[in-house]
């Protein structure tokens, strides 16, 4: 090994700094996520079916629902 592939102190924490600076990057990443619940309208549009069709749904149990009235959200 020879005296120029020997990292000095100060190279170590530069290094050291710049791992720290790439750790808070990562952490600032939001990757978005698909919600898990979605209204009864934009369920039933996702699906090709009418409000109707997924309150049904609903009511024979193939699909959970919360809430209620304009409120009702599906759970994907």
């Amino acid at each position: 090994m020879t005296p120029d592939q020997i990292a000095t102190k100060a190279d170590v924490q530069d290094l050291t700094a710049q791992i720290a600076k790439l750790q808070q990057l990562v952490s600032a990443i939001v990757t978005p996520r698909e919600p898990e619940w979605l209204s009864l309208e934009k369920y039933a549009e996702s699906k090709s079916v009418t409000i109707r069709t997924v309150n049904n749904w609903i009511a024979n149990g193939k699909v959970k629902a919360r809430g209620a009235g304009k409120l009702r959200e599906v759970k994907i």
